[in-house]
């Protein structure tokens, strides 16, 4: 029947591609791209505007000598773009017909109503208006969105497809225009594009207008896109839109203050990652800007692949672009909870910064996924039946899952590197003439996967049955840290431990984040090798806390010093202060409004004054400019003296006072 139903689901689509072919408007031919096409001026002025590092959304009072009607002809771009977008250039009007008549196709199965892909394509017909490069390149942007859908997500809906499309073409309009260059200029006090900047020096009103007009970031105030394009689809892709526009607007000014040519260091990258957070208000925008950090890794890879000569040897750009995908995007990425965008993300900033590792590791990892995912799945059910039959267990249990996983090759070279600067040491016997040893890898010794203790795990999460509808929640998580170690004891028996140093007990002695498990490591015969594995065993409530709640969040893995004074209480507080929430989403939103509540980010441009470098700091909520370049110097370790009363020191573009507020996103510029 399910055989049946696809095919007939594949005629009706084939129909619908049939009839779109008899619309006038779907078989017009692609203009050339150097026929020029209008953009309206609004877009550049969204991305630019004059109070650059507040980063409103409205753009700015135009100068007397700009209309606000005034449109560009970007028949000449003003700015060349990356060689990764290029190569969108060498698409003709039949491959943008072919990928036109995939994307239908594709959404047609992917369940998207007859209406809702025939409102999809024009979205990209009218954003493209002719340009080839544009239609390719919104399409390829969509197919990328669509591989990232997992089960039972609903992250991919119509909606977000839409704001997508659009974004995309405004993405591409500041590529072209040089908005990068005029924030630039904006940043430091100068004119750009568009007119001269709004500032206490050339404009009497520009200090009200600063005030009137907030950061973007400012948790407090929010203000709608002035665009047609969105509002055209209605509210929900207005919002995605305008929380994408204001995600990419922070990014535009990060790379622009701290673009020094440097690689952000952990701390750094958290700051970011935070400042993003900030940010959003919708999470699918957070998403979208993801999944667009994932689309410039797929161009820099195909031009890698076409042996392109920037990507011979990784330009700075590249390596940054790469650097701020394992440590900004990807953390993002779980947070969101879309394990898939992670993983690819790792993996593609992987293969092109260490080419050599990626494909040794890749080598050893594509000769053992298959045995690994059986084993891993084999582990899993055979674990879950034993339990289910484990006499008067199930009795005690309201619900009990047994799931597994396997590393992926960015996580296996992660824990190599790791064996590796511990000396390497080969604890199971099976490991001597393995096939999936690494060698070369250090220059003493052969490292394998099977080296990897936990590159497969099998987690165990249990829920007790409540013996009564009023029995304490106390007594109930009691019984259920009693099971967990019971469960152990039995997963004991029958898979034995196989290194006491491995064996944790984080539920007796739970992790400064709250964190609480039962792991062991054991492991089993296959093919000739003894693969290792770990065993996880934890409460819902364990897993919830250590999915969604303080054990999960990125500054408390990457050191965040509020999070390490958790190290010095004896209790974890989490279940005092912190609400357990049942989803990634609703974690990532409240950790969103804590963020907002107590902190602001603030740039220093690079100046010679004190330090060439850009600089992102975080200040409490509060924080005035004398407080900020106290916090600078702190932070560089400076002793010199910033007078602030003469004009020395620029906030977004103007004279700041010492005791003026900062805003979240501001940017400072130390002039004297």
């Amino acid at each position: 029947m399910e055989r049946k139903r696809r095919q007939r689901r594949r005629v009706c689509c084939l129909t619908f591609a049939a009839l779109l072919v008899l619309i006038p408007e779907t078989c017009q031919a692609f203009h050339p791209v150097s026929r020029g096409f209008k953009r309206p001026l609004g877009i550049v002025r969204l991305y630019s505007s004059a109070n650059t590092a507040a980063l409103v959304l409205e753009p700015p009072p135009p100068s007397a000598d700009v209309d606000d009607t005034t449109e560009y002809d970007f028949a000449t771009p003003k700015t060349e773009l990356p060689l990764w977008l290029k190569r969108l250039d060498s698409y003709s009007e039949v491959d943008a017909m072919i990928h036109l008549d995939w994307l239908e196709y594709s959404l047609l199965e992917e369940g998207f109503t007859f209406e809702d892909v025939f409102e999809i394509i024009q979205a990209i017909k009218t954003t493209s208006d002719g340009d080839v490069a544009r239609t390719v390149g919104a399409i390829d942007f969509l197919r990328l969105i669509l591989q990232l859908n997992e089960d039972g997500d609903m992250f991919c809906t119509k909606q977000v497809l839409l704001a997508s499309v659009l974004h995309f073409s405004d993405c591409i309009t500041v590529r072209e225009t040089g908005v990068y260059e005029m924030v630039r200029r904006a940043v430091h006090g100068k004119k750009t594009n568009y007119g001269a900047l709004p500032s206490a020096r050339t404009d009497p009103e520009a200090e009200t207008y600063n005030d009137i007009t907030r950061s973007i970031i400012s948790a407090t105030r929010r203000q709608e896109v002035s665009s047609e394009a969105y509002e055209e689809y209605g509210e929900e892709v207005t919002r995605i839109g305008r929380d994408a526009a204001r995600v990419k607007r922070a990014e535009i000014l990060a790379q622009v203050v701290l673009d020094t040519g440097r690689t952000p260091s952990k701390e750094e990258a958290s700051r970011l990652r935070g400042l993003l957070l900030s940010v959003m208000d919708d999470w699918r925008a957070l998403a979208i800007r993801s999944a667009a950090c994932l689309y410039r890794l797929e161009g820099i890879l195909y031009n890698a692949e076409q042996g392109a000569a920037e990507y011979v040897k990784l330009s700075p750009e590249n390596v940054k672009a790469t650097r701020e995908a394992l440590h900004v995007y990807a953390p993002l990425a779980q947070r969101l909870g879309m394990q898939r965008l992670k993983a690819k993300l790792e993996d593609r900033a992987f293969r092109i910064m260490y080419r050599r590792q990626y494909d040794v590791v890749s080598s050893l990892f594509s000769e053992s996924r298959a045995e690994m995912a059986l084993i891993s799945s084999d582990l899993s059910s055979r674990m879950e039946q034993v339990l289910r039959q484990t006499p008067g267990l199930m009795d005690e249990l309201e619900e009990l899952r047994v799931t597994s996983r396997v590393k992926e090759p960015y996580s296996l070279w992660k824990k190599l590197l790791k064996i590796r600067n511990r000396g390497g040491t080969k604890s199971l016997p099976a490991l001597e003439g393995s096939k999936t040893t690494l060698a070369g890898f250090t220059e003493s010794s052969e490292l394998s996967l099977l080296d990897i203790k936990d590159g497969i795990a099998v987690r165990v999460i249990l829920k007790a049955r409540r013996w009564s509808p009023d029995e304490p929640d106390e007594t109930v998580r009691y019984r259920e840290r009693v099971l967990c170690y019971y469960v152990q004891h039995v997963l004991r028996d029958y898979w034995p431990v196989v290194d006491k140093s491995r064996v944790k007990d984080y539920i007796r002695y739970p992790k400064s984040n709250g964190y609480q498990s039962l792991h062991y490591t054991s492991a089993i015969k296959s093919d000739g090798s003894t693969w290792p594995f770990e065993v996880q065993v934890r409460s819902q409530e364990m897993h919830r806390i250590a999915e969604y709640g303080v054990a999960a969040h990125w500054d408390y893995k990457l050191g965040n010093k509020q999070m390490e004074l958790l190290s010095n209480q004896k209790v974890p507080p989490l279940l005092e202060a912190y609400t357990v929430k049942d989803s990634y989403i609703d974690a990532l939103v409240t950790a969103k409004k804590d963020l907002v509540q107590q902190k602001v980010f603030v740039f220093f441009a690079g100046s010679s004054a004190l330090d060439n470098e850009g600089q992102l700091l975080s200040l409490p909520v509060g924080a005035r400019v004398v407080d900020a370049i106290s916090e600078l110097k702190d932070h560089l370790d400076l002793d010199v003296d910033v007078p602030t009363d003469d004009g020395s020191v620029l906030r977004n573009g103007r004279a700041a006072k010492p005791d003026e507020y900062v805003s979240n996103g501001d940017v400072l510029l130390i002039t004297m």
